[in-house]
């Protein structure tokens, strides 16, 4: 009876635990690594949407790419084994891209809680395109 109870803790666990890990670790690096003189004025707080999405966004593509490589990716019978050192490095630039995604939206908030949450119509390609309709 326990041990069905610890089962099915640790089948939620497993999953809880590095997602706080890697939420906590891209707010720290979210905090710590823009080059700004106002690094005081980030919070850990207003690191959380980038950390979260940068940690679901890893964990998302992370299993996808495994599942590809698993099943479709019959690769090493063509090329050898220096595939997986190319599959090493397309999995490093998916999830590279991901991390930047994560402080983009951080610093997009930022810019939003600084000037306000208008449109520059000016600038938007949006409305230039409307307009010229």
């Amino acid at each position: 009876d326990r041990v069905d109870i610890f089962v099915y803790l640790w089948s939620y666990l497993r999953i809880i635990i590095p997602l706080a890990y890697m939420i906590l670790i891209f707010g720290l690096l979210y905090k710590f690594s823009p080059c700004t003189d106002k690094i005081n004025d980030i919070t850990l707080s207003s690191t959380l949407p980038g950390a979260i999405f940068a940690s679901l966004g890893w964990m998302i593509i992370s299993i996808f790419f495994s599942y590809y490589v698993n099943n479709f990716g019959r690769y090493a019978v063509t090329y050898g084994s220096l595939v997986g050192i190319v599959l090493l490095l397309i999995w490093l630039y998916i999830s590279s891209i991901i991390i930047i995604l994560g402080g983009e939206i951080n610093a997009t908030i930022e810019y939003f809680k600084v000037h306000g949450y208008k449109i520059d119509r000016e600038r938007s390609l949006l409305f230039k395109h409307i307009k010229s309709l």
